[in-house]
Order: C-alpha cells, then sequence, then structure tokens
C-alpha cells in the first residue's frame, strides 16, 4: 500500500453565525515544508496545529490554508471604526471639494471608507470553545486529503509493480542467454588462440587457467541472483501495509536494482544480453521517477 506526496482536501463547516472552510494541497518535496494560512485570531494556535499535522503528513510540500466567513445575519462585530481619522478625512475633503466647486453630499463618506485605517479588525485569540469546530474540520479536510494520496499511491503502486514485472521478465531472457555466452565465448578463445599458435607452443593446461579467469571475470550469475533478491525486496516494500512513508527505501532499492543492472551490462559482451539490458534501465528510470512521488 502506497501514498503518493500529490494529494488536495477540502472540507466545510456551516455554523450558525460563520463558515469554515479548510483547504490541503500537497506536491513531491524531499521533507515535510509545511506551510499554514491561518485567519485572524488563530495565531495562539498555530504551534499546536502544525505539530499535529506533522505527524499527519509524512512528506511533501503541503499547504494548509484555513479560511472563516461570517453569516449574513449575525450580528457579532469584528471591526472598530477610527472616528478621529473619519473626522479629519471628511473635513479636509469637504474643504477641497468648496475650493474645487464641487458639492460634497453623502456619497463623500463612502469615499472615506474606502481610504486607509478608517476601520480596524478586532483580533481576538479564539477560546477553547471557538476552536473545537476548526480543528474538527481540519480533521475533515485531512481525511479526504489521505484519501486522495491512497488513490493517486495504487496507481503508482500499480505502475511500479508493472516495471519490476518487466524487469524480471527482462532478467530471465538474460539468465537463460547467460550459459550459452560463456560456452560461445569459450568455444571462440579457443579457436582463435589455436589459429594464433603454433601447435608446439600451445599448453591446454595454462589454456585453461587463463580461460577460467577470464570467464569468472565475465560470468553474471551473481548480479543475476542478487538482482533477483532486489526485486523481491521491492515487492514486499510495495505489498507492506504496515509502514506508510516508504518512498525512501523504493528510492534505495531502485539505485541498487541500477547497479546489478549496470553491472550485467559492462560484463555482458553479448548482443542479446544487452538488449534486455537496456529494456530493465528504461524500466528503472521508470520506478526511479515514480518512487520521488511515493511518500
Amino acid at each position: 500500500m502506497l501514498y503518493s506526496m500529490t494529494g488536495y482536501g477540502k472540507a466545510t463547516t456551516v455554523l450558525a453565525d460563520r463558515v469554515i472552510n479548510t483547504e490541503i494541497r500537497s506536491v513531491n518535496s524531499k521533507t515535510l515544508d509545511l506551510l499554514v494560512r491561518l485567519p485572524h485570531g488563530c495565531k495562539n494556535r498555530e504551534a499546536g496545529l502544525r505539530k499535529f499535522l506533522t505527524e499527519q503528513l509524512q512528506r511533501g510540500k503541503v499547504e494548509v490554508v484555513i479560511n472563516i466567513e461570517e453569516q449574513p445575519n449575525t450580528t457579532a462585530k469584528h471591526y472598530s471604526l477610527n472616528s478621529t481619522l473619519i473626522i479629519a478625512y471628511y473635513r479636509d475633503l469637504s474643504k477641497l471639494c468648496a475650493e474645487l466647486n464641487i458639492p460634497a453630499g453623502a456619497h463623500l463618506l463612502n469615499t472615506i471608507m474606502a481610504l486607509p485605517d478608517v476601520a480596524q479588525p478586532i483580533v481576538t485569540e479564539l477560546t477553547e470553545e471557538e476552536w473545537q469546530p476548526i480543528e474538527a474540520n481540519v480533521v475533515k479536510a485531512l481525511e479526504v486529503f489521505a484519501k486522495f494520496r491512497l488513490t493517486e499511491g495504487e496507481a503508482l503502486e500499480a505502475d511500479l509493480q508493472n516495471s519490476i514485472d518487466q524487469i524480471r521478465k527482462h532478467l530471465q531472457h538474460v539468465e537463460i542467454a547467460a550459459p550459452m555466452r560463456i560456452a560461445q565465448t569459450r568455444t571462440r578463445i579457443k579457436q582463435q588462440i589455436e589459429e594464433l599458435l603454433q601447435p608446439e607452443n600451445y599448453d591446454p593446461n595454462r589454456f585453461e587457467q587463463e580461460l577460467l579467469y577470464y570467464l569468472e571475470k565475465i560470468d553474471i550469475n551473481e548480479e543475476i541472483i542478487r538482482l533477483k533478491s532486489h526485486c523481491d525486496y521491492f515487492v514486499r516494500e510495495l505489498n507492506d501495509g504496515e509502514d506508510i512513508a516508504k518512498g525512501k527505501t523504493l528510492n534505495f532499492i531502485a539505485q541498487e536494482l541500477g547497479r546489478e543492472i549496470n553491472t550485467i551490462g559492462s560484463k555482458a559482451y553479448d548482443v542479446l544480453i544487452q538488449t534486455h539490458v537496456i529494456q530493465m534501465k528504461a524500466e528503472l528510470e521508470k520506478i526511479k521517477e515514480q518512487v520521488l512521488n511515493v511518500i
């Protein structure tokens, strides 16, 4: 079971006096990069909220935005008017209108209300009772967010499993071709040596020793065994339902897969094996790209 680092979740809670909206979105990141945007009055809750979110989110560049909108029928007052400033604005603007011979009607007040610092928000810290529905709304958004990540993760898991299956398939062909390559190499070298050397200079025992040394250097049986083992380990991690954060582990296994595939390619000296090595490398590139999006 995999979870993607790409996710989105939204939740809305409608109360008698306000509407609470929480949006959570995330993209890839090596670590957890958390950005929390809170409305006025919630700043005293930020530390606790960040701690809770960190425990839930694991990895990714995550943005959490909480908005609170007052209901139209609410009687709560969340701003104060700067009467002194309003009077000063009105006096100055009225004087300017008189000088310009412009009527100073009631619309002048509308102009003043749009000027800076006329209305100031009243910021009061939320009580525990006021915070509880906001916290519950965040939890609801997290549940939607987690389902989104899981759905994306299931698609990633299917792609990764398919790539591993393809690597295994090509590895089977390599395993079949490897012994034939050794036999062909042995015959070819022996023919070349016999053509180059006179019979009296040809030492069969020495030739066998040197040939065995060379064949051991190009033998890929150990690499095949290790590559099989790494593929098995990769699949076990995919199917492990206990650990949620698997991206780093899968990335490390992918690096080991790459080492064995590269070694097989460098030791192959065989067109057929090289063809399968290229295909395995292509699948490995897909794996490396996909695991970057796994938590």
